[in-house]
């Protein structure tokens, strides 16, 4: 059997190895060429970085638990649907048994925040309030997208894992919760 330009299936297959060999033989002769730069640039995103200077220096690793999220449970029910009510709001936490609280914004005053159990072909509501300081305590690079002049210092834009949603239930700038104001989604699962 022929293929439509008159070659047959033999001389694509002979023309894909010889490709491939030569693809081979080149990264081959370019390792040879230059083998530090080839290991270090494949390498490099294994290693850590450096902690000079910093305050990672004198902690002990892995002394404290890990931390598991707790299970949201649904407020209500809303025409049939389990509905969840989460606030975002501050919280002081420890994250290191060495370490002050941290200043955090979570969910429910949790850190970690809590997880939704929900079953595929079954939709939840969330209602995601914004109870968060009318100042950030972060500087605000105001170059990014989003995050131009003009538009509140304290926004939040709630990005979920772990299922499949619509965009504009998937977390992106213009779909931002401004102070002190509540988004209600459902989400199909």
């Amino acid at each position: 059997m022929t293929a439509s330009n008159g070659y047959g299936h033999d001389v694509k297959r002979r023309r894909l190895l010889k490709l491939s060999g030569a693809i081979g033989v080149g990264g081959t002769v370019l390792t040879a060429l230059f083998p530090k730069s080839v290991r270090s640039a494949a390498g490099h995103h294994h290693h850590m970085p450096p902690h000079a200077n910093t305050a990672a220096q004198g902690l002990t690793k892995f002394v404290d638990a890990l931390q598991r999220p707790s299970i949201i449970s649904p407020s209500a029910t809303l025409n049939g649907v389990p509905f969840y009510d989460v606030r975002m709001r501050p919280l002081e936490k420890k994250l290191h048994r060495d370490l002050p609280p941290t200043s955090l914004w979570g969910y429910n005053g949790q850190y970690p925040p809590p997880t939704f159990e929900a079953r595929r072909g079954r939709p939840i509501a969330v209602k995601w309030e914004n109870d968060l300081p009318g100042n950030h305590f972060l500087p605000i690079d105001s170059t990014i997208h989003g995050a131009e002049p003009g538009t509140p210092p304290v926004r939040t834009v709630v990005h979920l894992h772990g299922n499949k949603v619509m965009p504009d239930s998937d977390g992106y700038p213009e779909c931002s919760s401004m102070l002190r104001q509540a988004i209600q989604k459902l989400l199909s699962l």
